[in-house]
C-alpha cells in the first residue's frame, strides 16, 4: 500500500517518525470501538424507548477531522472524545486514518460484483479562509477540507455546504471516500 506522507513538523512538533508507534493501530481500533460504545450510551440517555439508528463511524470521521485541525485544551477534549489512550500521537492517528482511507480506496476500485453491499461515506470540514492553515494540512486532506470566506454570505455559505451535504448523501460520494 502507497501511503499518504506527511510534510515535515505538519500536525505536531514531531512530525517526523517514519512508522506508527507500536501497538498503536490496534489502540486506535481499540479506542474507536470504546467511542461507538460511550456515543450509544450517551444517544440512549436522549431516546430510552424507541430505536436507536445512528453511525458512530460518520461521527468519529468528523470528530476525528476536527481533532487534527485542533491545538491546546481542544485538542486534549478531542483526544478525549475520540477515546484515544494518552501515549497515541496525533501523527500516529493521522498514519491510520491515511492507511484506512487508502485502504477503502483499494477496495473501492476493485468494484467486486459478488458484494451485495455498499458502504460509502463522506466527510468535509470546512475552515474560515481567514484562517492560516498550514499548506501539508491542505494537501493532506485533499477534498476534504475546504477554506470558505464565513463572514461575507453566510447564507449562500450555508447553502454550499446543504447542498454539499445533500448530493453526497444521494451519490455516495464526497471527501474523496
Amino acid at each position: 500500500l502507497v501511503l499518504r506522507v506527511i510534510s515535515a513538523q505538519c500536525l505536531t512538533g514531531n512530525d517526523s517518525p517514519s512508522m506508527m508507534g507500536a501497538g498503536s493501530k490496534k489502540a486506535i481500533i481499540d479506542s474507536k470501538f470504546r467511542f461507538a460504545l460511550e456515543t450509544l450510551k450517551k444517544i440512549s440517555l436522549f431516546e430510552s424507548q424507541d430505536n436507536i439508528i445512528y453511525s458512530p463511524y460518520s461521527i468519529h470521521q468528523a470528530v476525528t477531522l476536527a481533532y487534527f485541525g485542533s491545538r491546546g485544551t481542544t485538542e486534549e477534549a478531542l483526544k478525549r472524545a475520540l477515546q484515544l489512550p494518552a501515549d497515541i500521537s496525533k501523527v500516529d492517528v493521522q498514519r491510520y486514518y491515511s492507511f484506512e482511507n487508502t485502504l477503502k480506496q483499494q477496495i473501492n476500485g476493485q468494484n467486486d460484483v459478488s458484494s451485495n453491499y455498499e458502504f460509502n461515506s463522506a466527510n468535509r470540514l470546512w475552515i474560515s479562509d481567514k484562517k492560516k492553515v498550514r499548506e501539508c494540512i491542505l494537501s493532506l486532506f485533499g477534498n476534504q477540507l475546504e477554506m470558505i470566506d464565513f463572514k461575507t454570505n453566510p447564507n449562500a455559505v450555508r447553502d454550499q455546504i446543504n447542498n454539499w451535504v445533500e448530493v453526497a448523501r444521494w451519490s455516495g460520494r464526497g471527501g474523496g471516500r
